[in-house]
């Protein structure tokens, strides 16, 4: 988080969040092998490790004290 108030009551702001999903747990090469749980069918699935990048922009003008 950044925060910038070039004039008294106005801000802006940048937030940047990255979060790693490590879902390969299963085995070195990555598969797993699963029994039929709720609506996914059984099988062998290939699991990876995930990246996720979230960011926003905030423009903010207070008027009261």
């Amino acid at each position: 988080r950044t925060e910038w108030e070039p004039v008294k009551a106005l801000t802006f702001g940048v937030d940047v969040i990255y979060e790693n999903i490590d879902t390969a747990t299963c085995s070195a090469a990555g598969t797993c092998v699963i029994t039929a749980q709720g609506g996914k069918p059984a099988g062998t699935y290939v699991s990876s490790n995930l990246g996720n990048v979230n960011g926003s922009f905030r423009v903010q003008r207070n008027f009261l004290p």
